[in-house]
């Protein structure tokens, strides 16, 4: 889930366990974005985090539930946030190269995806155009 509340940015990761555990469901809540400093402060602690994780678990999902675990990490500066006009010029850039024929390939997440699965698309893409370079 992708949800915007308050000019605040929350993903929320569902996932069913990989492993025997029965009754339990793990999520990941990534909060803040380039606001992060605005809504939390510049130190904020992990105990206020998490309440503030928990809280809008309960007001979006419905979740009452205390965590029976939890880990709160902080990461900073680290999921790019791409500018109004992004994939715009990058598209220029891809067809500039294309028309150019030039031997390069742009591969990673500044280009077509922040996601490994973006990152490992574009590689696959990369590879099957050097394939059918004669």
């Amino acid at each position: 889930y992708l949800l915007r509340k308050d000019y605040q940015y929350w993903v929320l990761f569902l996932y069913s366990c990989n492993f025997p555990q029965e009754n339990h469901t793990v999520l990941t809540v990534m909060m803040g974005g380039k606001w992060f400093n605005k809504f939390f402060g510049d130190n904020p602690t992990d105990k206020r985090l998490l309440n503030i994780a928990v809280g809008h678990c309960r007001d979006i999902l419905g979740i009452t539930q205390i965590p029976i675990c939890h880990h709160t990490a902080v990461r900073e500066n680290c999921i790019p946030q791409y500018v109004v006009g992004h994939y715009d010029r990058i598209a220029r850039i891809f067809s500039y190269i294309k028309e150019k024929q030039l031997p390069l390939s742009l591969i990673g997440s500044s280009y077509s995806g922040i996601g490994v699965h973006d990152v490992i698309l574009s590689a696959k893409h990369a590879a099957e155009q050097v394939a059918t370079i004669k």
